[in-house]
């Protein structure tokens, strides 16, 4: 006789603003400390920064963030919404504050690689934004 056991993975997201298979553009914001006092992906200059496996939602914000193999991005590349692995659980009054940051954390697709990037550090693609503007009409 065989048993099934199902497994939930419980997601918490708040605020989030892309939904699986969006073409976004990776465009980390300038932040400051009264937009957003977080350190969300490690700038090493010339408009290239770091993107991780992996960021620990339980720890954030700290020193030990990031983890797994990483790659370099440009500012302006565009990649592949796969999902959403939710938001860091120590800033949730930060984003109940603020319901216009995105710091949903997401799972992309960018250069082959998948990879994790908060979603204040992600905007729509050109070619959507028009797309989103435009009421759905039906034929």
């Amino acid at each position: 006789m065989f048993k099934s056991t199902a497994i939930f993975r419980e997601v918490n997201v708040l605020n989030s603003q892309f939904r699986e298979g969006q073409l976004v553009t990776f465009d980390p914001s300038q932040k400051s400390l009264e937009d957003c006092p977080f350190a969300t992906c490690p700038d090493v200059g010339r408009k290239q920064f770091v993107l991780y496996d992996t960021i620990d939602l339980h720890s954030f914000p700290s020193w030990d963030d990031f983890h797994g193999d990483r790659i370099l991005v440009d500012r302006g590349t565009q990649c592949i919404v796969l999902g959403v692995v939710g938001y860091p659980f120590g800033c949730i009054q930060y984003i109940n504050d603020h319901p216009d940051i995105d710091l949903n954390v997401y799972t992309v697709l960018i250069h082959g690689r998948t990879v994790q990037a908060f979603g204040c550090d992600l905007i729509v693609s050109g070619d959507q934004r028009s797309l989103l503007s435009k009421p759905i009409t039906k034929s």
